[in-house]
């Protein structure tokens, strides 16, 4: 009896044994992990992970030639004509009118179109032609109405039938804003010269003079053209549409200097704000500078 006692007893203590060596004491929490768990995370720790990069979806940049298009409408200021004309009057003879008036333009819109560089460092060249029609609708006038007795002064409203043509070629530079993103802005300035020529011009007019007389009726004046300096500035956004197009919208100021006409007719000056939208087409094939976003995106594999 006592001998199966022995025995119970030593194969207990070897089960105790067995059982506390399954098992490791970890931190202070006094929490045990059986030691089959302990050795899958050892399994674990022995996977190198590697991190692949997965090849980046982007939207590159190009150089080389491209062609570009737009068309928008624009806004001018009020014009002032500066003109002198001789006459003969039946009453007092040879007579010279000095009149200044302010014409204010309304209708027709804008085209420009033309063909352009990328340097493939954000900055692009252009060369422009720009067409503006316009037509001037009123005219509000004053001035001196000089003969052999004196002088007068008068002021008068008009209604004009006649349209104002511009014709610019420019030469653009531009430098687009390396943002990552799809819509490129863009800046740029340009310079050029422009020819003015205006149709014969149909004056209705409501004219009163000093000494009190009113004069109502119609005269014509003869169309002319000129040509003067002009310069633009321009701001607007790309939308990148593929690996060859491109659609813009902008606005520019455009300025054109002081401008005779011939006949008398003197413009001091057009200042035009303008809005466009067009379309842009590279020829050129792609190159490794990278105009917009970069997608990248990363992956983990355990190998």
């Amino acid at each position: 009896m006592k001998y199966i006692y022995f025995v119970l007893l030593v194969f207990l203590q070897i089960q105790s044994s067995a059982q506390v060596t399954d098992n490791i004491y970890i931190g202070t929490s006094g929490r045990l992990i059986s030691a089959t768990a302990v050795s899958q995370v050892n399994q674990l720790s022995a996977i190198n992970p590697k991190i692949e990069k997965v090849k980046a979806v982007t939207i590159k940049g190009f150089t080389g030639l491209y062609a570009t298009a737009g068309v928008g409408d624009s806004w001018e200021s009020d014009i002032i004509n500066n003109r002198r004309d001789e006459t003969v009057s039946p009453s007092l003879g040879p007579i010279t009118y000095e009149r200044v008036s302010v014409k204010s333009l309304s209708g027709a819109g804008t085209i420009e179109g033309g063909f352009g560089y990328n340097f493939g460092n954000n900055l692009r060249a252009e060369l422009t032609y720009l067409f503006k029609a316009k037509s001037p609708g009123t005219e509000a006038t004053t001035g001196t109405v000089f003969y052999a007795g004196g002088s007068m002064t008068f002021k008068g409203d008009t209604r004009i039938t006649g349209t104002i043509n511009k014709h610019a070629f420019l030469a653009n530079v531009y430098y687009d804003l390396p943002i990552k993103s799809s819509w490129v802005p863009f800046i740029g300035a340009g310079l050029g010269i422009v020819t003015v020529n205006s149709t014969d011009m149909l004056y209705n007019y409501d004219v009163v003079y000093s000494n009190g007389n009113r004069v109502i009726g119609s005269r014509n004046e003869p169309g002319g053209m000129g040509n003067a300096l002009a310069y633009q500035a321009k701001i607007g956004i790309n939308y990148l549409m593929s690996k060859k197009t491109a659609v813009f919208l902008g606005g520019n100021y455009f300025h054109i200097n002081r401008i005779d006409l011939g006949g008398g007719t003197i413009y001091e000056g057009f200042n035009i704000f303008g809005a466009r939208v067009g379309l842009m087409y590279r020829f050129a094939k792609k190159t490794n500078n990278k105009k917009t976003t970069k997608l990248a995106e990363k992956k983990i594999k355990l190998e």
